[in-house]
């Protein structure tokens, strides 16, 4: 053997022990790579309720009747069906006569009244002849210095009431037509009420509501 394949030997050799090497130290050093994991996000939604503010109360002079007042009442209205209609007691003087039209509060809850009630009287055959407004007359209704309707609040059977108001004879004397009942709506109300009540009454004026029963601002 040539003295050249005995070196070639050993250099094979010792290549092969480094390349080994090398692999081996490349290994060690090789960190593995983990993924991270996706977490799902939750999310969670709020619903916020807003709760309405309470309205103003209505105040006023309290009375056997209700409560009135002359500012913004805040309860509600009276609904259809939470007012009964009834007549009061009849009163007169000076050739005018006068018909309180008392509104009660069948309901369970407070509610409110303001201005004028429709009113009418049927005669013979139904004929009907319309109430006209004014805000006072003779025998009741708002008071002179009254420049505004009053807001009456009526709790659970508490009354209001609006004067029916007329004269007992025309202008020249004579005898005014008669009527056999009443046609009575409650203010802002679409519900009318048929009460009987015999009546013999010229030009016919309904006032607006006041607190009370009589039908005349106190």
């Amino acid at each position: 053997m040539s003295r050249r394949h005995r070196v070639a030997g050993p250099l094979l050799a010792a290549g092969a022990s480094l390349a080994l090497a090398a692999c081996g130290s490349s290994s060690a050093k090789s960190t593995p790579t983990s993924t991270p994991t996706s977490t799902p996000t939750t999310t969670t939604s709020t619903t916020t309720t807003t709760a309405p503010a309470p309205g103003p109360t209505a105040t006023g002079t309290s009375s056997t009747g209700g409560e009135q007042s002359r500012a913004r009442v805040g309860s509600r209205a009276c609904a259809a069906g939470q007012v009964s209609v009834s007549v009061g007691r009849s009163n007169a003087g000076l050739g005018h006569l006068g018909e309180p039209l008392v509104f009660e509060n069948v309901g369970s809850a407070a509610c409110a009244l303001s201005g004028y009630p429709g009113a009418a009287l049927v005669g013979a055959g139904g004929r009907q002849v319309q109430a006209r407004r004014t805000p006072n007359g003779y025998l009741g209704g708002l008071s002179q210095s009254s420049t505004v309707n009053p807001v009456v609040l009526l709790r659970p059977r508490q009354a209001a009431s609006a004067l029916l108001e007329g004269e007992d004879s025309t202008a020249a004397g004579g005898s005014c037509p008669t009527a056999t009942a009443l046609l009575v709506t409650p203010p802002n109300s679409t519900v009318t009420s048929r009460v009987a009540r015999p009546l013999s009454m010229c030009d016919p004026q309904i006032h607006p509501v006041v607190s009370g029963a009589l039908g005349t601002e106190r």
